[in-house]
């Protein structure tokens, strides 16, 4: 049988060092895809995930590029270990 998913709380501490690696990883990503991502504030959490909006900070966002960017952070993040129910969430700036 599978394992039952843990019911997570993030902490404040948690979501800081999370938001600012996830920028650091779209900064350094910022001159191949020629425009820039921004981690919004906000976040969100539904049992043990947490979710990031992520924004374009100006024009010229290519949605195909803007989409993989956040796909190939989100595996990278998986990848190395800890953060598994973390998801990244494209949208447009208000």
């Amino acid at each position: 049988m599978g394992k039952v998913a843990s019911k997570k709380k993030w902490t404040k501490r948690d979501v800081e060092r999370l938001r600012k690696d996830i920028q650091r990883r779209l900064d350094k990503r910022k001159e191949k895809l020629g425009f820039a991502l921004k981690v919004e504030e906000e976040t969100m959490q539904q049992e043990e995930w947490l979710f990031f909006v992520v924004v374009p900070e100006g024009p010229g966002a290519r949605i195909y590029e803007y989409a993989h960017a956040l796909a190939q952070i989100t595996d990278e993040m998986r990848k190395e270990g800890g953060d598994r129910h973390v998801l990244l969430l494209p949208a447009l700036p208000d």
